[in-house]
C-alpha cells in the first residue's frame, strides 16, 4: 500500500498515526506535476483530495494517477469527497480550502470519462446509501475498467 501526498507534514502525521500498519509505503510527491513512474497498483483511493485539486489542473491530476495501474480491466478507483449541495453549511476555513467541490452527477462524470463503469453513492453521518444525493454531505463515487 502506498500513501501519497504533496504535503511532507501530512504523510508525517499519517506515518506516526498508522505506524502499527506495516505495509504503507509513505512518498511525498505532487501528483499534479507527475505520474509515479515506479509504482504500480491495482486501486486508487482518493478520500478528501478531489476537492483539494485545481479543477484546471484535474485532468493532468488523474491522467498521472492513473499511469500507476498495472492493469486497466481490473483498475478501481474510490473517490470521497464533501458534496456541492452541502457547501452552503461549511464553514469559511473549509470553503477557503474546499476549491473544486464536486456533486454526484459531476462526480460521475469526471470518472466515466476515465474508467467504463461508475457507481455512485451518499452519505450521512455514518450510513453510506443510494439516496437522494442532493441531501447527502458526502458523496462517493467508484470507478472500475480504466478507458
Amino acid at each position: 500500500m502506498y500513501a501519497v501526498d504533496w504535503e511532507d507534514e501530512f504523510l508525517k502525521e499519517n506515518r506516526e498515526r498508522l505506524s502499527v500498519i506495516r505495509n504503507i509505503k509513505f512518498i511525498q510527491h505532487d501528483m499534479n506535476n507527475a505520474p509515479l513512474d515506479d509504482v504500480k497498483v491495482s486501486g486508487i483511493y482518493l478520500v478528501d483530495v478531489i476537492e483539494h485539486v485545481d479543477s484546471a489542473n484535474e485532468e493532468k491530476f488523474l491522467k498521472n494517477i492513473c499511469a500507476s495501474y498495472s492493469d486497466k480491466e481490473e483498475a478501481v478507483m474510490i473517490i470521497g469527497t464533501p458534496n456541492l449541495a452541502a457547501a452552503q453549511h461549511a464553514s469559511k476555513q473549509s470553503a477557503a480550502v474546499h476549491i473544486n467541490l464536486k456533486s454526484q452527477d459531476s462526480l460521475k462524470r469526471l470518472l466515466e470519462k476515465y474508467f467504463y463503469n461508475a457507481f455512485m453513492f451518499g452519505m450521512n453521518d455514518e450510513v453510506v446509501h443510494t439516496g437522494y444525493a442532493p441531501m447527502c454531505h458526502y458523496i462517493w463515487g467508484i470507478g472500475c475498467g480504466l478507458r
